[in-house]
């Protein structure tokens, strides 16, 4: 009996945009507070507890950064919006941010 082979068709190549099947895809908000009274950690100092976060999580992988210098009383921000329409447009599979007490907080977007 003679066996059968079976030819696989070639895929496209993945766009460098697209995750690969594991990876994940994560994008980073950071918010400063224009209220120094209540700005605990900068820009810089989120990002340092964020980044290395990030990069112990097998898979993950940062690929978008957003961030914001404005009052949380709203989400009228660039930064956040940036952040929320590139999840729309699955750019990102997750976004991180930090709360006030500098715990990494997930926010999943997808």
């Amino acid at each position: 009996m003679a066996s059968r082979v079976s030819k696989k068709r070639p895929q496209p190549p993945q766009r460098s945009d697209e995750p690969e099947a594991t990876e994940k895809r994560i994008g980073v908000y950071l918010r400063r507070s224009t209220d120094e009274e209540h700005q605990p950690y900068s820009l810089e100092a989120q990002l340092a507890r964020l980044d290395p976060y990030i990069a112990s999580q097998p898979g993950w992988r940062k690929t978008h950064t957003f961030t914001d210098n404005a009052s949380a009383k709203d989400t009228n921000r660039p930064g956040l919006q940036a952040a929320l329409t590139a999840a729309r447009a699955s750019r990102i599979d997750c976004s991180w941010s930090l709360k006030w007490t500098g715990s990494p907080a997930a926010n999943a977007t997808s």
